[in-house]
């Protein structure tokens, strides 16, 4: 009765081909994988492959059975060769194998390197600075930081960037969605980084999106622009430069950056000191400094373009100095009126809270005055609370 095999090839066979092939390798021997091959090939086609002790088959015994062979093999005339097959037993088509991965890893190679010569073709850079030039058509895309090289399928290339920035305008009008507005300003601004381009157009977005972020308080945000502005002005690039000078000088007084500010005053032209902005931050600058909360207000009253929005970040900061300044000179209590007036309280219920957040001392007789003497010290501990600079403030 015929032994049934489940695999068929035997344990024995897969061993002695394994080390065929490390001997192979190991002495530069090609030709004898062919010797296996047809050895193999024979005792397949006596139905001798179960019977053949090939554990103790070594490449000696290996050459004479082979030589043995080729003679009984000569006597039978087969008119179709019976093929070896099953995908257990590679040996045998392992050259054939080996040069389709070849040509396959060739023709992978030169589809690869076909593809990058069409990218590399399509990749267009510019002359003047060598930056990519992007090939984005979307106007809208989130900001996302990058931690490789642009894409230049996922920039947007310049007059792209000038629709998305009308519609940027378009949209905050309309809606008034800061958070929306905000990432899609960092996101244009990054596209122009990574293209190197510093132009009028660079100018304005860092001027819109600074104006934008000062409506809304993102003091961070803010910093940002008016520092990459001042670089691009610093190229002769136009834009509302006196305007920004202004803004700069009242972000320094916010910031209490003296040494910033001496430089920045060291560095004023004439020309600057004529501006009306120029001139406002000025004597805000000298209000502030001699201590005459008097003019300081009535300035934040009248500040030009967007200076109040930059004064509203210091405001209650000179206001509670300004008390601390009145309970000194007055005596005995002064009226509500008296100091929503003097600290430029546009309503009474923000001059009530602001008291309250101090936790200044009411006339029990008379609840509309403020005790002078009884509150200096809570205006005092109050001003603490200002004696360190948030200047992050994202939102």
């Amino acid at each position: 009765m015929k032994k049934e095999h489940h695999s068929p090839w035997p344990d024995s066979l897969k061993e002695f081909i394994g080390r065929c092939i490390q001997d192979a390798e190991e002495n530069s021997q090609p030709e004898l994988e062919d010797e296996v091959k047809l050895l193999i090939s024979r005792q397949y086609e006596m139905g001798n492959i179960w019977n053949v002790d090939w554990s103790s088959m070594n490449l000696e015994s290996l050459r004479k059975l082979t030589n043995a062979q080729n003679t009984i093999i000569e006597d039978k005339k087969r008119k179709v060769e019976k093929p070896v097959s099953g995908n257990q037993f590679s040996l045998l088509s392992e050259e054939d194998e080996v040069d389709k991965k070849e040509k396959r890893r060739r023709r992978f190679e030169n589809g690869s390197r076909s593809q990058n010569n069409a990218k590399s073709e399509e990749l267009k850079v510019n002359p003047e600075n060598g930056a990519i030039i992007g090939r984005s058509t979307e106007l809208e895309k989130r900001y996302l930081r990058l931690t490789s090289a642009p894409d230049p399928d996922t920039v947007r290339p310049l007059p792209v960037l000038k629709q998305t920035l009308e519609l940027l305008k378009k949209k905050w009008k309309e809606e008034k969605n800061y958070a929306y507005i905000c990432d899609q300003f960092k996101s244009l601004r990054q596209d122009l980084t990574v293209q190197r381009i510093q132009n009028e157009f660079s100018v304005l977005v860092y001027e819109i999106h600074a104006r934008i972020a000062l409506e809304k308080g993102d003091v961070g945000e803010y910093n940002q622009c008016q520092t990459q502005l001042f670089h691009l002005y610093s190229f002769g690039i136009p834009g509302n430069t006196k305007e920004f000078l202004a803004y700069r000088i009242l972000y320094m007084l916010f910031t209490k950056n003296r040494s910033e500010m001496n430089s920045l005053l060291a560095n004023l032209k004439e020309e600057d000191k004529t501006n009306a902005a120029v001139t406002h931050a000025l004597e805000v600058r000298s209000a502030m400094a001699t201590g005459d909360y008097y003019k300081f207000f009535h300035l934040y009253l009248v500040a030009p373009n967007m200076g109040g929005y930059l004064m509203d970040l210091f405001i209650e900061r000179e206001r509670v100095q300004a008390m601390i300044m009145m309970c000194k000179a007055y005596r005995p209590s002064l009226t509500m009126e008296f100091l929503a007036n003097t600290l430029a309280f546009e309503e009474m219920e923000d001059c009530v809270n602001f008291f309250r957040s101090c936790n200044a001392v009411y006339d029990s007789k008379d609840p509309n005055r403020i005790l002078m003497k009884e509150s200096t010290d809570r205006f005092e501990k109050c001003m603490k609370k200002h004696a360190v600079v948030d200047i992050k403030g994202q939102i």
